[in-house]
């Protein structure tokens, strides 16, 4: 890795100033701080670290759908609990339990 002179700027074109309906494209500003494949990058636009963020946010979306999926099913189950129970089954607080205990593990 190359030393990176002082007053090098980041490579990416970024948006400025808007011009009727489009928007007029600028070099970014910052300071280049990481030299990739012979271009220099601030820390916002160096390539990998937009891929980690990248990956971090769609771990965080993963984990946040998983959830929902699971919330989902546990109301699912506590509707068809409730329709059987409705319709007179045997053991409530039984059928109630093995809900409860496949949700949280009790």
């Amino acid at each position: 890795m190359n030393v990176i002179e002082a007053g090098t700027k980041c490579c990416e074109r970024v948006p400025g100033a808007k011009i009727g309906w489009r928007h007029e494209y600028k070099q970014c500003s910052r300071l280049a701080v990481i030299e990739r494949e012979g271009k220099f990058y601030c820390k916002q636009h160096d390539p990998e670290s937009r891929k980690e963020k990248r990956a971090n946010r769609y771990a965080l979306w993963q984990a946040s759908w998983k959830a929902e999926e699971n919330r989902r099913d546990f109301v699912i189950a506590c509707e068809q609990a409730i329709r059987d129970i409705a319709f007179g089954h045997n053991d409530p607080v039984g059928l109630a339990r093995g809900i409860l205990a496949k949700e949280f593990g009790e």
